[in-house]
């Protein structure tokens, strides 16, 4: 079931957190129910509203549901066309201030791959079944590698610095909200135990261990934080590569099998280079993402002055690890796209040594049967003439 969910941040985070369907949020916007929820009855701090599993036919209604959160005069610091592109198209956006506004907010729609409950459990299954998969278990290698490669979390992030809610009470006042609208694509294994459990609770298991160390803080200060935990909650390049070594070696080691009239192992190698090719697009735009949060970095400390000095020096810290992750997981790439092209190569050259054998040997058939069939053909044709007896 889609849902709506809030998670607080603050000191006061221990509060209930707000979630229910999807359907009602958009019905009656809201970011809590009543401040009685909260310890002491008040909450200060920032709040992630988390909108997930939505479809292309509530893209207008989500908007217009956070835009009712806003006074009318701030709403046009919401990025209006945000839930469009990301429920209507398979496009990105990078991180980029609202246009003809004066306001700090960013918005942003990000794609993450290989952080999901399905690809350890797909992972598992490569790892349990390397070097000895069946012949006639093959369509369903097949299905799980388009799974395991094909799910991915496309997220559309804005971020609000300075909270212009319309609707509150003097006893809640947040002092930073982020929106997170997730798209209805599988990002969880129904078989999973954790299906039940939406992203929300998800995001907030990975926040949890480090929300004592001053996350609502460094949210305050400098709202860009969140795109750290995003990134390290949805997304591991380290996992998409360990499934190209696990396909690799399962090609390699498939013996027999044909489709089509084409190897298995060749289809298999093939597969390996389009699902490397998918892979990519992924580096480009985590390359200009992290571009163009450093520059956003940059011009947030220099407005800031030295309050944000230290999460801006973490900041920076995390991005030159997140230059990193992306230069390795480009050079693994490239290292599995010569593998499995000269592993390729290697079938082509096999098969066509495979029908240069055969044609010899037709050609040597051909040679010894060739002038007998000729003769034969002659002799019916034009038998000798028969001697005449003599009477």
């Amino acid at each position: 079931m889609a849902k709506a969910s809030v998670l607080y941040l603050g000191e006061q985070r221990e509060g209930k957190c707000l979630q229910l369907p999807l359907s009602n949020f958009l019905q009656s916007p809201r970011l809590f129910d009543n401040a009685d929820s909260f310890p002491r009855g008040r909450y200060q701090g920032p709040a992630v509203l988390v909108l997930e599993e939505c479809d292309e036919h509530k893209a207008d209604e989500i908007r217009n549901a956070i835009l009712e959160l806003l006074r009318p005069e701030c709403r046009d610091s919401y990025p209006w066309d945000m839930t469009q592109l990301l429920l209507n198209t398979r496009d990105s956006k990078m991180p980029d201030y609202i246009r003809h506004t004066t306001s700090d907010d960013l918005w942003s729609v990000i794609k993450y791959r290989g952080k999901n409950d399905y690809t350890q459990e797909g992972q598992e299954w490569l790892a349990k079944n390397e070097g000895q998969v069946d012949l006639n278990e093959l369509p369903g290698l097949r299905r799980r590698i388009n799974r395991l490669f094909g799910t991915s979390t496309r997220v559309a992030t804005w971020l609000c610095c300075e909270p212009r809610l319309a609707i509150g009470e003097r006893s809640v006042r947040l002092t930073a909200l982020v929106v997170l609208v997730f798209d209805n694509k599988p990002h969880r294994s129904r078989s999973s135990a954790r299906s039940r459990d939406c992203l929300a609770t998800r995001l907030q298991e990975h926040l949890g261990p480090v929300m004592g160390n001053g996350i609502a803080q460094a949210i305050e200060k400098h709202p860009l934080t969140i795109y750290v935990y995003l990134y390290s909650c949805f997304n591991n390049f380290s996992s998409i590569v360990k499934c190209y070594e696990y396909l690799f070696k399962i090609a390699t080691s498939l013996q027999g099998g044909y489709s089509f009239g084409v190897p298995e192992r060749s289809l298999l190698l093939n597969r390996g280079l389009v699902q490397i090719s998918f892979g990519l697009p992924d580096i480009l735009q985590h390359r200009a993402v992290l571009r163009q949060l450093r520059n956003c970095n940059k011009r947030r400390g220099n407005d800031e002055g030295h309050d944000v000095t230290d999460v801006q020096n973490q900041l920076e810290q995390f991005f030159v690890s997140m230059t990193h992750d992306i230069d390795d997981f480009d050079r693994h790439v490239d290292m599995f796209c010569q593998r499995f092209q000269s592993s390729l190569e290697l079938e082509f050259n096999i098969s066509d040594e495979k029908m240069n054998w055969v044609m010899m040997w037709f050609t040597f058939v051909a040679i010894i049967f060739t002038p007998m069939a000729f003769v034969a053909v002659r002799l019916c044709s034009h038998p000798p003439a028969r001697p005449r007896q003599r009477g």
